[in-house]
């Protein structure tokens, strides 16, 4: 954690010097030791440097190095205290290294930047691990005694003492190695004023491009070609699978030019809408829709109203026999009938079927249709003859919307014997 803590601490250091004179401690500039991985063991000491008058030496780009026996053990860049009696003066958070638990002795040399010189230190310390000597309040003092006699070489391996380049821009960089004596424009060029990599929006590494219809557009805005091939052009391909065609001609129903039949069916022969004899196609019914019949008896035809009403029978007859599966009853208002079921028992609910009664609505196809306190009649068509027989129900009803009474019986009849009965044997016996 001590090692991390001096890392991050380290780094806000700023430093100023030229390049050919800093000596190779800290190559990496990040403020520690290049090569502390090499060592197991580390601890800090936190410094201010002095000269023999007891002026804080400290300035933006100084560096402070620690060693035993000539070999570099760590260093620390120049601080400035934030806070305490020291504020505004500036330390050295340094962090040194060792493989020894304790008992090597660390000397110190510092770097004056301003004036390019390397100093040796009076004071020297015996490591131990985890030490922690000073802090920002109360830093440890060292003091400079005499320019370093010892050879020094900078991070590109020349002496240390050699004369400062010429830096032009100040990049830290010598003018006779930069590469740009200047600054780079916006598209790599030296000195340049980010012409040289505008788009045709005139933005510098902008991607709008011409497009094949010369227009300037960025991506995904570009103009297509149409089906004719024409670049920003407008044909289309019609419903036909024609490019720029007219589609399906006015009174066909596809592209190879056929109509509807009466059954509504394209290019059909109109069979499959035919009803056999007895029979009209219904109205309501629509190619595919299983909700209807196709075929629906003559007099029964009728249209759905928003105006309804329905009556279930828990048996219907025709000459006191159920009825047969393809037999229908239709509901009446005088002649004009307003609803009709085919009456196969299989299809319905417990056995128990019921009819729509439609109501007069706004439709227009509803005229002469139930009213509030009509008397609906009732008629059965018996399909083994194609005959329509009068019904009667167990009791009378009348019409009001959403009504939905259950009668015991309807009853039609196509004979009554002498005695009145209905399909009786007759007199064979008195009545």
């Amino acid at each position: 954690m001590l090692r991390r803590l001096y890392k991050i601490l380290s780094l806000i250091i700023l430093f100023s010097f030229s390049v050919s004179s800093v000596p190779n401690w800290d190559c990496d500039e990040d403020g520690v030791l290049d090569n502390l991985n090499d060592f197991q063991n580390n601890g800090s000491i936190t410094s201010i440097v002095l000269d023999a008058s007891g002026s804080n030496l400290g300035s933006p780009g100084d560096l402070l190095a620690s060693f035993v026996n000539g070999e570099q053990r760590g260093v620390a860049g120049a601080t400035q205290i934030p806070f305490g009696p020291n504020a505004g003066q500036y330390s050295f958070l340094m962090l040194s290294y060792s493989n020894a638990a304790s008992g090597e002795i660390m000397s110190f040399k510092f770097y004056d930047n301003e004036l390019d010189i390397v100093y040796e230190l009076v004071e020297i310390y015996e490591f131990v691990s985890d030490m922690t000597e000073g802090n920002v309040v109360s830093p440890d003092v060292l003091t400079v005694s005499e320019e370093s006699s010892d050879a020094c070489l900078d991070c590109d391996g020349n002496d240390c003492a050699s004369v400062a380049c010429d830096d032009v821009d100040e990049d830290d960089i010598c003018d006779n190695e930069d590469d740009c004596v200047g600054s780079y424009d916006a598209c790599g060029v030296c000195n340049g004023d980010d012409s040289s990599c505008v788009d045709c929006a005139g933005v510098p590494l902008g991607m709008s491009f011409i497009d094949n219809c010369g227009q300037c557009v960025l991506p995904g805005l570009e103009c297509v070609q149409d089906c004719a091939g024409t670049w920003g052009g407008s044909a289309v391909e019609d419903e036909c699978g024609i490019c720029d065609g007219d589609g399906i001609v006015d009174g066909a129903c596809d592209c190879d030019g056929n109509i509807l039949d009466d059954c509504g069916v394209c290019a059909g022969d109109g069979s499959s809408c035919s009803c056999d004899l007895g029979y009209a196609l219904n109205p309501l019914w629509s190619e595919g829709d299983v909700s209807y019949n196709q075929c629906i008896p003559e007099d029964f035809v009728f249209y759905n109203s928003l105006n309804f009403g329905g009556v279930l029978f828990s048996e219907v007859t025709l000459n006191n026999i159920p009825l047969e599966s393809e037999d229908w009853v239709g509901a009446f208002n005088d002649n004009i009938c307003v609803g009709a079921k085919k009456w196969d028992v299989n299809e319905c609910l417990g056995g128990i079927c019921s009819i729509n009664l439609n109501g007069l609505d706004s439709s227009g196809l509803t005229n002469g249709y139930l009213e509030q306190g009509d008397a609906p009649t009732f008629k059965i068509f018996d399909a083994s003859t194609l005959t329509y027989i009068d019904a009667t129900p167990s009791e009378d009803i009348y019409y009001s919307n959403f009504m939905s009474p259950l009668l015991d019986t309807l009853e039609g009849c196509t004979f009554f014997d002498e005695c009145g009965v209905c399909a009786g044997p007759g007199s064979i016996y008195e009545c």
